[in-house]
C-alpha cells in the first residue's frame, strides 16, 4: 500500500521563524502492524457503545457498578467533587453511544444514580 507523506508549516509564537513537520497518514493497516509490533492486542474490538435499550435501564436508585453491569463497560469519569467513599461525594461518568456525539452521562451522588442524561442513542 503506497502512503503519501505531506508537510504542514507552522509558525511557532514568540520564537520567530518557522518550523515545519511531516504527516503521514495512518492506514488501518499500519496501525495494525504498529500494534502488532508492540505486542498489543489486534484481533478482537474491544469498543464498546452504550444502547437506548440499555440505558433505559437505569434509574435513580441504580448505584455505579450497577449500571457498569447493564451498559456493559466502566464509565469515563467526567468530573468529581468531595472525597471518594465520603458521604456527599458527586461523581458524574459518560458512556459513548455508537454515533458520533451520542452518550448517557450519569451524575452518581454517594454511589447513586440522581441524573441521567441520554443523548441521540440508537438501539441495538
Amino acid at each position: 500500500m503506497h502512503e503519501e507523506k505531506g508537510t504542514a508549516s507552522f509558525q511557532l509564537k514568540n520564537c520567530g521563524g518557522e518550523s515545519s513537520i511531516d504527516i503521514l497518514p495512518v492506514s488501518p493497516f499500519a496501525l495494525a502492524d504498529a500494534k502488532r509490533e508492540l505486542g498489543w492486542e489486534t484481533n478482537t474490538n474491544t469498543a464498546t457503545y452504550v444502547y437506548a435499550s440499555q440505558a433505559w435501564q437505569i434509574t435513580k436508585q441504580t448505584t455505579y457498578l450497577q449500571a457498569v453491569d447493564i451498559l456493559g463497560s466502566e464509565g469515563t469519569l467526567v468530573e468529581e467533587s468531595g472525597t471518594k467513599g465520603t458521604d456527599g461525594y458527586v461523581a458524574i461518568y459518560k458512556w459513548a453511544g455508537e454515533k458520533p456525539d451520542s452518550f448517557v452521562r450519569i451524575t452518581f451522588i454517594n454511589n447513586i444514580a440522581r441524573s441521567i442524561e441520554i443523548h441521540d442513542l440508537t438501539d441495538e
